[in-house]
C-alpha cells in the first residue's frame, strides 16, 4: 500500500514537471526578447529532463552536473541534445547575451521536440 502511494506521489510530480515545461515553452514562444525566450526554453528543457530522470527511478538532480550524468545513463542522444540547449540558450544567449536569432529559434524547436519525445517516452510502457 505504501509503495503504491509513493508511486502516486512520483507520478503526480512527473505530471506537474511536464505541464510546467509545456507552459514555459508556450511562454518562451511569446517572448520578443531573445534572452527571455532562451531562458524560458532552457527551463522547459530542464523540467522535462528532470521528469524523465525521475520516471527512470533516479533522484531529482540538484545540479547541472548531476542532471547531465543521470541523463547520460538514460540516453547519450538525450544528453547531447540537452547539452546543446544548455550551451546555446542558457550560457551563450541568456548569460553572455550572444543571441543569434536563428540559433535561438532552432534551439526552441529542439526544446519543443525534446519535450514531446520525453512526454511520449514517459507515457509509453517503457519505464
Amino acid at each position: 500500500m505504501k509503495i503504491r502511494s509513493q508511486w502516486a506521489m512520483v507520478a503526480e510530480e512527473l505530471k506537474k514537471l511536464v505541464e510546467e515545461a509545456v507552459k514555459y515553452i508556450q511562454d518562451a514562444l511569446k517572448q520578443k526578447d531573445l534572452r527571455q525566450m532562451a531562458e524560458k526554453g532552457h527551463l522547459a528543457a530542464t523540467l522535462a529532463v528532470d521528469a524523465l530522470i525521475l520516471s527512470k527511478g533516479y533522484e531529482k538532480p540538484k545540479s547541472l552536473y548531476a542532471r547531465k550524468r543521470a541523463l547520460e545513463k538514460i540516453s547519450l542522444d538525450y544528453a547531447k541534445n540537452y547539452a546543446y540547449i544548455v550551451d546555446d540558450l542558457h550560457r551563450d544567449c541568456f548569460y553572455d547575451g550572444i543571441c543569434d536569432p536563428e540559433v535561438v529559434k532552432r534551439r526552441m524547436q529542439d526544446v519543443k521536440e525534446f519535450t514531446d519525445i520525453i512526454k511520449k517516452k514517459m507515457s509509453s510502457s517503457e519505464r
